[in-house]
C-alpha cells in the first residue's frame, strides 16, 4: 500500500503488479505507476484496475484506450504564475535578512533573462507596491524585509509556507493522551460528526477512535479507543480531465476496442450497461439527455472547457453548480437553437471566475495577492479555449438528442 505515485522513499524497481483503485487523471500518471513494474529480466509490465463505480469504470476505460493509442500528455508549465513571483520575493527578504534586500535590485536575483516570463515581470513593480502598501513587506531606507502582516500570518513555523509551491490542506493532529495517532484533514472530522447516529468516531492507524475535545485553534483533537466502527473520508484529487481524455471516454461509449486491455466479465457487463444508458455518445459530437428534473448536455470536453461553456449558458441554467468533466446541466425545454445562441455570447471573466472558484483550490499565498490578480491567475490556469472552440464547432454540426 503506497501513495498514489508509489512514493515509498526509494526507486521501486521489482514490483510484480500495480493495483490501481479507480483511475489516474492522466496517461502520464498511469505510465509513472505501471513503470514501476516489469523491470526484472523476463518480467512484463502489469497493472490491475479496480473500479469502485460505473463512472470510475468509464474513466479507467477512457484512460486505457487513450494509452493504447500511444497518447501521452505534453508537459506544459501553468500560465502566468505571478503568485510565485510574490513567493520568491518574500523568500528573498528572509534569505537576505542580515544585509537586507535592495528594493531597486531584488529582481537581479531572478536571473538574466529572469526565470519568469515578460508578462509576469511586467507586474513586478505593481506587486511590490501592493505588498508594501498592505504591510506584507517593510521598506527601511531602500532595504526590504518582511512586514508585520507577513510575520503574523505566514511567519509561523519559520515561514515554512514559503518553502514549497503547492497548497496543502490544513491538518488536525489526532492524539490519545500525549501520543499522536496521526493527522487528518478537516473533512475527515466533519464526516465523523455528520455520518453517525452515535458518538463521532474516526478510523485511523488500523482501529477506531472516539472523538473527544477538539482544539481548533491549536488544531489538536483528543480521542479514546472505540469498540464500534469509525468513519474514514479524505478529500480526493478531483483533478480535471483533459479534452482528449473525455473524447476517449466518448469513443469507449461508442464501442471502440480497448485492446490490448483485458476486461473481466463483470467489467464487460457494467460497461455494456453504461453504453446502453448513453447509446448516442460519439467523439466530436454533443448530445442532450433528459434527467427528469432538467437536462444534461454531454460535451465530453473536460472540466476546464465546461467551466467556460457553463458560464456562457448561465441564462439557461437554474442549477449553477458545475463540476463535471463530461456534461453541463441545463433546464428543461432548452433546445439546440438556444444553446447555439448562448454559445455565441461573450462571457465576462467574472462569470468564469465564479465557476472556477467553485472547483479550484486556493493559490499559493492567495491572501497576499490583490483579489483581481488572484482571480486572473486562476482563470488563466483553468481556461481551455481550444477545447471550447472544438465544442462550438461540433455544435454547428448538430446535436444527438436522447429519445428522438
Amino acid at each position: 500500500v503506497a501513495t498514489s505515485t508509489l512514493e515509498l522513499g526509494i526507486d521501486v524497481g521489482d514490483l510484480d503488479r500495480v493495483i490501481q483503485i479507480d483511475s489516474p487523471s492522466t496517461v502520464a500518471g498511469f505510465l509513472q505507476r505501471i513503470g514501476r513494474t516489469g523491470r526484472r529480466p523476463g518480467a512484463r509490465r502489469n497493472a490491475l484496475f479496480l473500479a469502485t463505480s460505473q463512472d470510475a469504470l468509464l474513466t479507467a476505460a477512457g484512460l486505457l484506450r487513450l494509452w493504447a493509442t500511444g497518447y501521452v500528455e505534453s508537459a506544459e508549465p501553468p500560465p502566468f504564475p505571478a503568485h510565485l513571483l510574490v513567493q520568491q520575493l518574500l523568500a528573498l527578504t528572509l534569505q537576505e535578512a542580515d544585509e537586507g534586500l535592495g528594493r531597486a535590485t531584488w529582481q537581479e536575483w531572478l536571473g538574466d533573462p529572469p526565470v519568469f516570463d515578460a508578462e509576469v515581470m511586467a507586474r513586478a513593480g505593481g506587486l511590490l507596491d501592493h505588498l508594501l502598501t498592505h504591510d506584507w513587506l517593510h521598506d527601511d531606507g531602500g532595504l526590504l524585509s518582511p512586514g508585520r502582516r507577513a510575520e503574523e500570518t505566514i511567519g509561523r513555523r519559520h515561514f515554512l509556507e514559503l518553502t514549497s509551491v503547492f497548497v496543502a490542506d490544513p491538518l488536525v493532529s489526532i492524539r490519545h493522551g500525549r501520543t499522536e495517532i496521526g493527522q487528518v484533514p478537516d473533512l475527515a472530522i466533519m464526516t465523523a460528526f455528520a455520518n453517525r447516529p452515535g458518538p463521532p468516531a474516526l478510523l485511523l492507524a488500523g482501529r477506531s477512535w472516539k472523538l473527544g475535545h477538539i482544539d481548533w485553534k491549536r488544531r489538536v483533537a483528543q480521542v479514546e479507543p472505540y469498540e464500534h466502527e469509525g468513519s474514514v473520508r479524505y478529500p480526493g484529487s478531483g483533478a480535471p480531465l483533459s479534452y482528449e481524455f473525455c473524447q476517449s471516454m466518448a469513443a469507449v461509449l461508442a464501442g471502440d476496442s480497448l485492446e490490448p486491455v483485458e476486461l473481466t466479465r463483470r467489467a464487460q457487463s457494467a460497461l455494456g450497461e453504461i453504453r446502453a444508458e448513453l447509446p448516442l455518445a460519439r467523439p466530436r459530437r454533443t448530445m442532450l439527455v433528459p434527467t427528469g428534473n432538467g437536462q444534461r448536455w454531454y460535451t465530453f470536453a473536460g472540466l476546464r472547457a465546461n467551466l467556460e461553456l457553463a458560464a456562457r449558458l448561465a441564462p439557461l441554467r437554474s442549477q449553477i453548480s458545475q463540476k463535471d468533466n463530461l456534461f453541463i446541466t441545463i433546464d428543461d425545454g432548452i433546445g439546440p437553437d438556444q444553446i447555439r445562441a448562448a454559445l455565441n455570447t461573450d462571457t465576462s471573466l467574472h462569470e468564469v471566475g465564479q465557476l472556477v472558484a467553485a472547483v479550484n483550490g486556493p493559490l499559493k499565498l492567495q491572501r497576499v495577492l490583490p483579489d483581481d490578480l488572484a482571480q486572473e491567475i486562476l482563470i488563466r490556469r483553468f481556461r481551455d479555449p481550444g477545447s471550447v472552440e472544438s465544442v462550438v464547432e461540433s455544435v454547428k454540426e448538430g446535436f444527438s438528442i436522447a429519445g428522438s
